[in-house]
Order: C-alpha cells, then structure tokens, then sequence
C-alpha cells in the first residue's frame, strides 16, 4: 500500500494505470480498460495540438499550458469513472495523509 501511496503523489492519475495502485484501489477490468481509453485517446489529441503549436509558432510557453491543460482535463475525466469511494481513496492517497 505505501508503493501505491508513493505512486499516486509522484504521477497522480496517471499512476491509476499502474497495477500496484489499481489493486489498492479495487479497480474493476472495466475501469482499467476505460483509464485506458482515456489516455490513448487524449495522448492522440496532445499530439496534434503539440505538433500544431510547433508549426504555428514553437513557443515553449504555449506547449507547457498545452501540457498543463491535457494533464488537468485527462484527470478530471479519468476521476470521474472512480467510484465515490474510489476517489475518497484516491485523493487521501494523493495527499501527505496518505503516508
């Protein structure tokens, strides 16, 4: 538990996708397969943005708020298919309580 714990500060969702965390958690196959889904297709829709920013300008500032806002939006959604308890969990993962 305290790896899952560790890994949930480090890589915060992302971490979701990680077998040690999706146990201490309980995740469902289903779940698992929709965390999934939901990195694969937003990962597709970065690339494009990213590759567009770069041919339309480059600026580093515009690809770290594209990064920041993938980040934030592919949370928001990969949270959302947590169960009530499972987000509980969660985020007293993700805090330092969770130690």
């Amino acid at each position: 538990m305290q790896l899952a714990n560790m890994l949930v500060r480090l890589r915060g969702t992302e971490a979701l996708r990680d077998p040690e965390v999706a146990t201490a958690l309980r995740l469902s196959d289903t779940q698992q397969i929709r965390i999934q889904n939901v990195y694969r297709r937003n990962l597709a829709t970065l690339r494009d943005r990213l590759r567009e920013l770069f041919q339309r300008c480059g600026r580093r500032s515009s690809v770290r708020d594209t990064l920041r806002e993938f980040q934030s939006q592919s949370g928001e959604q990969i949270v959302s298919l947590l169960s009530p308890e499972q987000q509980q969990q969660f985020e007293h993962m993700r805090s330092d309580s969770g130690r």
